[in-house]
């Protein structure tokens, strides 16, 4: 069974790229843009036994440079707006 669908994994991708990331430059004038990401892939997970399979992230980009991740694992679209709103203060 595979853990995301492609269809999950691109209508987050596309949520964050379309809403959430004008949304953030919209905040913060500070951020360049947001993006979604899948943290490592099966083979990686498994070679390291590290019990969580697959995380997914929202990077958050700022102009200068910065980055910061936001862990955004099987979060619905609410979800994840709260949770990097959150991670925002």
């Amino acid at each position: 069974m595979q853990m995301f669908s492609s269809e999950v994994k691109q209508a987050k991708h596309s949520f964050v790229k379309e809403h959430l990331s004008p949304l953030l430059r919209a905040i913060d004038a500070d951020i360049q843009e947001a993006r979604y990401q899948i943290g490592a892939t099966l083979e990686e997970v498994s070679y390291q036994h590290i019990p969580s399979p697959i995380s997914e992230y929202v990077i958050i980009v700022y102009e200068n440079g910065h980055t910061k991740g936001v862990d955004v694992s099987a979060n619905s679209h609410l979800s994840i707006c709260r949770d990097v709103l959150k991670a925002l203060n």
